[in-house]
């Protein structure tokens, strides 16, 4: 993936202090994952029910704390409904907060949306809707957008 976003930013015109990446259940897991093995590349990280739990268990390498600590300076933003039924928020979501005490935290009860109920594991609908938003009252995507490496 990494050479792949090279090559890409290489053939376009890419502002490379302005990538993002974000990813939800396995691909919060791998979005954690970029980051720890690039920290440096990413203006703005945003793991949605990271499954970085499950990640050793399906084959996958697992986060440890020495891992997440490379992540301390980065602008990092979480999101998760705590009754995700495939994720646990407090082995995943809840823990790296504690890891990582300067990321934002979106953390939910459930995940309903317009009067309708979704499984818990849906909290990316909320970043679909761009509706997580921080105690600066941003947005998810203007808290994004704001984000740079410079």
């Amino acid at each position: 993936m990494k050479n792949l976003i090279d090559e890409y930013c290489l053939e376009n015109n890419v502002d490379t202090n302005r990538i993002y990446v974000y990813g939800a259940s396995a691909g919060g897991y791998m979005t954690t994952r970029m980051a720890v093995t690039y920290p440096d590349m990413f203006a703005a990280v945003v793991p949605i029910c990271p499954a970085i739990d499950l990640a050793a268990k399906s084959g996958g390498v697992k986060t440890s704390k020495v891992d997440l600590q490379k992540l301390k300076d980065n602008n990092i933003w979480l999101i998760h409904s705590k009754n995700d039924p495939v994720v646990n928020f407090e082995q995943t979501t809840s823990w790296i907060k504690k890891i990582l005490p300067k990321a934002e935290l979106s953390a939910y009860d459930n995940v309903v949306v317009g009067g309708n109920y979704y499984s818990g594991h849906s909290a990316w609908i909320y970043v679909a809707k761009n509706m997580p938003i921080n105690a600066n009252g941003e947005t998810l995507w203007e808290w994004t957008a704001n984000q740079t490496l410079e």
